[in-house]
């Protein structure tokens, strides 16, 4: 019986088990939902602001030409006293020199544009490469090929010879490419004991000592009795110098590595030396490029005095000035590739490597940003190639091509002869926005008579005071206006009135705006969370404006059918489940 009652209390054991069990996943799976919200129901409209200006009734205005700076006149159309109608043409511009400023800037533009297509994919090859233990590095191209790791490379535009600045020929003209000549064949002073053989009275009990700090100065010039950082000479273990861009190579260095003693023949073995440039001019610093010095190639004896220019450079793409007139180029330097110094990368050294590459890319775009506002600038002169006259009136004054303006005064002036006008100014963060040809609404100050103005004329030059008000920011500059009142019964010389006009900032009714908290930003890229046939997604969304500091616009990658989570708490993540909820839950 006893044991039968074991069996039972057993059973029911197992039981409340797996109820537990079932019960405590139907508790993790239910906190696991996520609620979603309506995009419909989070998202807000925008219009756009109306505008507010202040402004003057006036009889008497003038259109004031002004000659653009570095623009050369290329006909006048008008003389003093000539009667002009709105949109005469009054002088033309030669475009020549704006052309070819726009061509300058488009073809910078594409360099850049290539630039950042190549630093996009040197990224992607640095991603996609294996980092190496720290043991496993080498220091130059003498090391077994089978080893597998080369440390150093060269960008492009790097060339591994060097000209002679003055003094006779000492080594043999560049006949092929780099690296032609047997870099296997062994060197007489290379005898680097096995690596797994212990030098004779090493203790293998005994902690090796820690590696000393290793400091030392970028080199500008290098002679024989300038110290490497590293190195014994041998083609294994070359000499390495530490080096600044382009570095000057005296001839006893050269002298010292061809083997040359006191006489002009060679009596010493030939020494191999490796050039560096590294980040911040540190030993420390990642290895941007470097240049692997072969003496075995040096033939003849130079004059210790002797100077001979590296083209040695860590900037892609730089292309080596040509040779001085009568200089000779020599080159007894092999380049690596840069794959090999790839696949030397260590962890750290990748990331660092992956972040330089980054902070290029970022540059560049910006780079790129700034090209096309001055493109959109330029191409905006040659839009006004022909100045028009803005306001029906009389030609006061007309300057002399040749001596252009003086004393600050127009080079045209255009004075009116009919209607009224309103004079005022408009900030400078309005300018984008505020075109001529655009109506205005105004009414008198006074009076309260409502009118309507066309915006004629706005001068590119700012006003020395904002006296007719512009928003009232004064860390800005205003520029003055002039608009024209085709009906302007009601109105008198001299009156003050308010204008306004709906400033055209592209939104609308189908603009879509959310609040800040539901759009998230990581490595420069804006993302929601959105629900897809039941399943949280991230979403990458486009951004444009942000209004107010609390708004931002989703240009792209979402939609008011969509719904949206509040993209913060544990339960949010990719794959989540979500659970339709109304506005009323999220806010109360």
């Amino acid at each position: 019986m006893k044991k039968r009652l074991g069996l039972v209390i057993g059973g029911i054991a197992g039981v409340c088990v797996a109820a537990v069990g079932i019960w405590y996943g139907y508790g993790k799976m239910s906190k696991s939902t996520v609620k979603v919200y309506n995009v419909s129901d989070l998202a807000q409209g925008y219009w756009g602001d109306p505008m507010s200006l202040n402004g003057m009734i006036s009889s008497d205005v003038s259109q004031d030409v002004h000659l653009t700076d570095k623009q050369i006149v290329e006909e006048v159309y008008v003389s003093e006293g000539d009667q002009v109608d709105v949109g005469d043409p009054l002088l033309s511009y030669d475009m020549t020199l704006v052309n070819i400023e726009l061509e300058v800037e488009k073809l910078n533009k594409e360099g850049m544009e290539i630039q950042k297509k190549g630093t996009e994919q040197e990224i992607e090859k640095l991603k996609k490469q294996k980092p190496v233990p720290e043991s496993s590095k080498v220091s130059s191209p003498g090391k077994d090929e089978t080893a597998g790791i080369a440390q150093t490379t060269s960008f492009t535009g790097v060339s591994g010879g060097f000209t002679r600045l003055f003094g006779s020929s000492a080594m043999e003209p560049k006949t092929g490419a780099p690296g032609e000549e047997d870099m296997d064949e062994k060197d007489p002073e290379a005898g680097n004991p096995d690596p797994g053989t212990l030098d004779p009275g090493q203790d293998p009990d005994k902690e090796e000592p820690p590696k000393e700090e290793v400091k030392a100065e970028a080199l500008e010039r290098i002679d024989e009795n300038s110290k490497p950082y590293k190195g014994s000479g041998t083609k294994e273990d070359p000499f390495v110098y530490l080096c600044k861009e382009n570095p000057i190579l005296m001839g006893s260095l050269l002298n010292m590595l061809g083997g040359f003693g006191e006489g002009d023949t060679k009596t010493l073995p030939e020494k191999y030396a490796q050039l560096e440039i590294r980040e911040g001019d540190t030993v420390d610093g990642l290895l941007l490029t470097a240049l692997y010095l072969d003496g075995r190639k040096i033939v003849e004896k130079c004059i210790p005095e002797e100077e001979y220019q590296i083209r040695l450079s860590a900037v892609k793409g730089e292309e080596p000035e040509e040779n001085p007139e009568g200089d000779e180029f020599f080159d007894i330097g092999d380049e690596i590739p840069q794959d090999d110094i790839i696949a030397g990368y260590t962890k750290a050294e990748l990331e660092k490597a992956i972040q330089e590459k980054q902070k290029d890319l970022k540059k560049l775009e910006l780079d790129i940003k700034e090209s096309d506002l001055k493109i959109q600038k330029i191409s905006g002169k040659l839009e006004n190639q022909t100045i028009k006259s803005t306001i029906k009136g009389t030609v006061k004054a007309v300057g002399d091509p040749e001596k252009g303006e003086t004393d600050g005064k127009p080079f045209i002036q255009v004075v009116s002869s009919e209607g009224l006008y309103v004079r005022g100014s408009i900030s400078e963060l309005l300018l984008d926005n505020v075109k001529p040809g655009q109506m205005l609404t105004g009414s008198s100050m006074e009076t309260g008579t409502p009118f309507e103005a066309e915006i004629k004329e706005i001068s590119p030059y700012p006003a020395s005071s904002n006296f007719f008000g512009g928003g009232g920011n004064s860390n800005v500059s205003y520029y003055p206006f002039t608009a024209y009142i085709a009906q302007a019964e009601g109105l008198k010389n001299q009156e003050y009135v308010s204008l306004q006009a709906d400033i055209d900032t592209g939104a609308g009714a189908d603009a879509l705006y959310l609040q800040k908290p539901f759009v998230r930003t990581e490595d420069g890229k804006s993302y929601v969370y959105c629900s897809v046939k039941g399943r949280l997604k991230k979403q990458e969304v486009i951004t444009g404006k942000t209004l107010w500091g609390s708004l931002i616009e989703i240009k792209s990658g979402l939609t008011r059918e969509d719904k949206l989570a509040f993209p913060y708490g544990k339960g949010v993540k990719e794959n989540a489940r979500t659970k339709d909820a109304s506005i009323d839950e999220l806010y109360y």
